[in-house]
């Protein structure tokens, strides 16, 4: 059977609006869901900026998650 990833695999929840963006944190810490599941959550705003290549540094670095 196969198993899901555990909370050492970072997972990564991008929301289409900032209300959204609100809410999934709100859902995320209330069942602390980054803690046990390793799921972090932003923006489609920010993969965006950190898509563009005359970024000096990415603005998310997705090895700190």
């Amino acid at each position: 059977k196969d198993e899901p990833p555990g909370p050492e695999v970072p997972k990564y929840v991008c929301a289409p609006c900032s209300n959204c963006k609100g809410q999934i944190r709100d859902i995320l810490d209330y069942y602390g869901a980054k803690e046990k599941s390793g799921i972090y959550y932003g923006g489609l705003v920010e993969l965006v900026v950190n898509a563009m290549v005359d970024l000096k540094e990415p603005f998310i670095d997705f090895s700190l998650m």
